[in-house]
């Protein structure tokens, strides 16, 4: 303990290299958290169940265009054309062996392709909720797996064919989820109850548990609402759901299906895992960008603490022998450039901690990432600590061995 003054005072006196040992030591340990908890939040959202049956969800989109690129063949009503195609891509798709489900939607869950709708009780009403709207026929919420909790799903009576991306003329009528339910009527008595939603004045029918949205990592990801309808586009999504067969296969089957009928179409077949795997590619890649650089910076921290105490035996050689001379063991010599290196590094994580929280909320805003817990903290301080420590050994242990009428032959 009678060592704390004069190292205190040293780091005083040679406070430019401290700062630095400081400040690479708390960006440091704010990356280095940063990282661990953005890639343990993103792996656990590939795996995180959404409350569709995933595993046997195929996604397909299918997009006309003949040979001059129109949209519909010349003299043909495009509405009739691309509603009469949609019809025979259904049938098609519904004719593969394993196929219990089909159902023809405007975006699929978790594809950051899925519009975004305002949702709010009252027109005016200055509070809303950023909600995920999609538009979904008779066979959507069974074809997704999808638990309705209260109310009905749609008729066919409901379902409208239109070009109108919003079907603002549709039947005026919503299955919403769970959450949504929860935050426009918080006492629990959604059901039967109007909302606006954009320009759309709806009635909730029905209430699913979970409807997933825009993006696995959105904080509005459960929030989430489907009106009954059509869209009679030349692009066509459909959501394939397999029983008895595994899901590739039902992929490649409807490729060959729908590129055979037609062969004029650009066609994509998906399943719905490897589109909610692709939608995070994009936080992933961040993530391995900064563990790239997280890994530069342990390395640049562990040669600035090495460097630091190198240089200060370097430059107190002479102090060192006399303190060997006046009876200074090996062991104090050792622990009095160990502690030194601890109280940077201590330092250094307590300016860290302050960085890693703010850091995260620049990540947390910005790319959805995983809130940082004091529990993620705490491995890395550890860490760090046995980094310093480590790095500041080699150099204090040659400090021990300068022999003392060596040291005071030093100019």
């Amino acid at each position: 303990m009678n060592e704390f003054p004069v190292i205190l005072r040293t780091l005083l006196r040679n406070r430019a290299a401290a700062l630095l040992t400081i400040f690479q030591v708390a960006l440091t340990l704010a990356v280095l958290v940063n990282v661990f908890a953005s890639s343990d939040g993103y792996r656990a959202a590939v795996g995180q169940p959404m409350g569709i049956a995933e595993s046997g969800l195929a996604a397909v989109s299918s997009e006309w265009i003949d040979i001059e690129g129109s949209r519909a063949p010349e003299g043909t009503d495009a509405d009739a054309f691309h509603k009469d195609r949609i019809q025979r891509d259904l049938e098609l798709l519904r004719g593969i062996p394993g196929v219990q489900q089909v159902s023809v939607t405007n975006g699929f869950p978790l594809s950051d392709a899925v519009p975004v709708r305002q949702m709010r009780i009252k027109r005016d009403d200055e509070t809303s909720f950023a909600s995920t709207f999609y538009v979904g026929d008779a066979e959507f919420v069974r074809t997704l797996g999808l638990e309705l909790l209260a109310g009905r799903d749609f008729s066919n009576d409901e379902i409208r064919w239109s070009a109108d991306p919003n079907l603002s003329e549709g039947a005026p009528v919503a299955i919403v989820s769970q959450a949504l339910a929860d935050k426009l009527f918080p006492k629990g008595d959604a059901l039967n109850q109007q909302v606006h939603a954009g320009d759309r004045l709806l009635t909730i029918v029905g209430i699913v548990k979970r409807l997933p949205g825009l993006h696995p990592l959105w904080s509005n990801v459960e929030l989430s609402y489907v009106v009954p309808g059509v869209r009679a586009q030349p692009l066509s999504r459909y959501l394939v759901r397999s029983e008895g067969v595994a899901i590739d296969e039902i992929v490649a089957a409807a490729e060959t299906a729908l590129y055979t009928a037609h062969p004029q179409a650009l066609i994509t077949v998906d399943t719905q895992a490897e589109i909610k795997t692709r939608t995070l590619s994009v936080a992933m890649s961040t993530v391995a960008v900064l563990g790239f650089v997280c890994a530069l910076l342990l390395l640049v921290t562990a040669l600035g603490c090495y460097g630091q105490t190198t240089f200060t035996v370097t430059k107190r050689t002479r102090e060192i022998g006399i303190r060997r001379a006046i009876g200074s063991t090996k062991s104090q010599i050792v622990s009095y450039f160990l502690i030194e290196n601890w109280l940077m590094t201590s330092a250094g994580i307590v300016v860290g901690v302050l960085l890693t929280y703010v850091l995260n909320i620049v990540l947390v805003q910005g790319l959805g990432a995983t809130k940082v817990t004091p529990g993620m903290i705490v491995p890395g301080v550890l860490f760090l600590w046995l980094l310093g420590l480590t790095s500041a050994l080699v150099p204090a242990l040659r400090a021990s061995f300068i022999a003392p009428a060596t040291a005071t032959r030093t100019a």
